[in-house]
């Protein structure tokens, strides 16, 4: 290779890594004022930081739900954001969630604000309730099964257990809600406990989840938790109170 042959290839070379380092710069600077503006909002409505947030979702149990127990298939799961307090007499938690998979051009991020919420164990079934365009599409979780899901055997117990609640969330039609067709086209109710979960979600739930002017919301219940979040979407700063109300109203009027 000849000296201005080379003296290209070092001027590409290093126009990718500045390239590189702005791009991580700026993504650093975005996620350090979200989290300052986070935390703001969240001093606003007395909620306290969560120094760990692995630690967190180990300690209150939130990691056997399948929003955060998608890391057991191998995708990288990121939690931030994360502060709890009480609203209204509620216990309540609310965090920012990142899943990226793949690699190269097929690597994608889902980015969302979930708000959990601490419910007496055993008054809700355990469900998942999510919108007709889930943020994981049923062809991607087939992938993803047909991968993990072949040496089950060898894996803990907790790798067995996400991978056959995504089965059953692939082959599982859901609840049926014959007398609200408008609720069934747009949701899709799957549980352990069918009869249990379409008595939870009575006529005045239905009606709120259904008319919801500010986008779907998607829910998912287990041992002393719900946990509500809008699929695909952080929630800002600013809307964090009325965030929190939508939740806490939801959860209100399950049965």
């Amino acid at each position: 290779m000849s000296g201005p042959e080379v003296q290209t290839v070092a001027v590409l070379f290093g126009l990718v890594i500045a390239f590189t380092a702005c791009a991580i710069g700026w993504t650093l600077a975005l996620e350090r004022r979200r989290r300052n503006r986070m935390s703001q909002a969240a001093v606003g409505l007395g909620l306290r930081p969560v120094a760990d947030p692995q630690q967190w979702l180990r300690r209150t149990g939130l990691s056997q739900l399948p929003l955060f127990g998608l890391a057991e298939l191998g995708a990288w799961v990121r939690v931030s954001n994360v502060f709890e307090g009480e609203l209204g007499g509620t216990p309540v938690a609310v965090c920012d969630y990142t899943r990226a998979t793949g690699t190269g051009s097929r690597r994608a991020e889902v980015h969302e604000t979930a708000a959990c919420l601490a419910v007496e164990a055993g008054r809700l079934p355990a469900f998942v309730l999510q919108p007709e365009r889930p943020g994981v599409s049923r062809a991607g979780l087939a992938r993803v099964l047909g991968v993990f899901g072949a040496a089950t055997w060898l894996a803990p117990a907790s790798y067995r257990q996400a991978i056959g609640a995504l089965r059953t969330t692939l082959n599982d039609p859901g609840v049926r809600f014959d007398d609200d067709p408008a609720f069934a086209q747009r949701y899709r109710l799957l549980s352990p406990e069918p009869e249990r979960a379409n008595r939870a979600f009575g006529p005045a739930v239905r009606r709120v989840l259904r008319d919801a002017e500010d986008g779907a919301l998607a829910m998912q219940s287990g041992g002393n938790w719900l946990v509500v979040f809008r699929p695909n979407r952080l929630i800002s700063p600013e809307r964090m109170r009325a965030f929190l109300d939508d939740a806490v109203g939801v959860e209100r009027l399950l049965l």
